[in-house]
């Protein structure tokens, strides 16, 4: 893979507010979350993940963008949980061009979020300004080894493991997938931070979000941004929180009983024990009355 030049978070998101409203957006709508915790090691193990609410990444719910369109290999899945401590996103991304990002968030392919706890935003934000801004990019260490790195609006730059964050990369065979956490403590600080409210998160919480794909070209150039969005509310420069396509709704934990062991009823035993005497004084019987002939 062909080293990149450092793109700062900056430059991507002056480069992002740039361009121009994409041609045409789909709306995924409310999502319903399940309540779970995975491991975030990159792995998207299925055991892990097989209650998890699923958004496929195709031409059913990506627009053409804010750059280009979509590549025609491109596809993948976005899977999302949470619990007390953060909401948990995987992705499983289908790229025939994976770039690194080793000169920092922006050089290589990346995915942006835009985040809108309790659409705080979105009630409360006639500027249109964005809610929270993360992205996170795809790390690959020349020895092979796997790193990550991710960069908050309301922070500046965040470490792989800082404020509870915690994101995951790896190499796949027909592209690359990821696992994040991204914790509820600091979502609900940046809200505080930047708009001014003090917010809870838990079972019935709604948070928008927008999904962004930075797609890199062989020299490390940005050839396509697409994602998913609200159709014809774009604002300035299609991140308003009007442009979020999707809700997540927090669900509550789900119980399960435990599997109820069935027992003869004493009214059955007695009846079974019954026949059995009955049988036996029958047979008796018989016998009997051979002897007797």
């Amino acid at each position: 893979m062909k080293k990149t030049s450092l793109i700062s978070l900056s430059c991507a998101i002056a480069l992002t507010a740039a361009l121009c409203a994409p041609v045409s957006a789909y709306s995924v709508g409310n999502v319903n979350v399940p309540y779970g915790t995975p491991t975030v090691d990159g792995k998207i193990d299925a055991a892990e993940w097989k209650n998890a609410a699923e958004i496929t990444l195709d031409s059913t719910t990506l627009s053409d963008g804010w750059v280009g369109g979509i590549p025609a290999a491109f596809g993948g899945s976005l899977k999302i949980m949470w619990d007390d401590d953060a909401v948990y996103f995987a992705g499983d991304i289908k790229d025939d061009n994976v770039i690194n990002s080793d000169g920092g968030f922006g050089a290589g392919d990346s995915i942006q979020l835009s985040i809108d706890p309790e659409q705080v935003y979105l009630t409360s934000n006639p500027s249109d300004d964005r809610a929270n801004f993360y992205g996170f990019g795809f790390f690959e260490k020349a020895d092979g080894s796997i790193w990550s790195q991710t960069s908050g609006a309301g922070k500046g730059e965040l470490k792989n493991g800082a404020d509870g964050v915690a994101i995951k990369t790896a190499k796949t065979s027909d592209g690359w997938c990821f696992e994040i956490a991204l914790p509820l403590d600091l979502m609900k600080e940046e809200v505080k931070g930047k708009a001014k409210t003090d917010i809870t998160l838990g079972v019935g919480s709604k948070i928008g979000m927008l999904f962004c794909y930075l797609d890199h070209n062989g020299d490390a150039n940005l050839a396509n941004a697409f994602g998913i969005t609200a159709p014809d509310k774009w604002g300035t420069d299609g991140w308003s929180p009007k442009s979020h396509g999707i809700v997540l709704v927090l669900q509550d934990k789900v119980v399960e009983k435990p599997a109820e062991t069935q027992t003869a009823s004493p009214a059955t035993a007695d009846g079974a024990a019954i026949a059995v005497a009955a049988l036996a004084v029958s047979a008796a019987a018989a016998v009997a009355f051979k002897k007797k002939k």
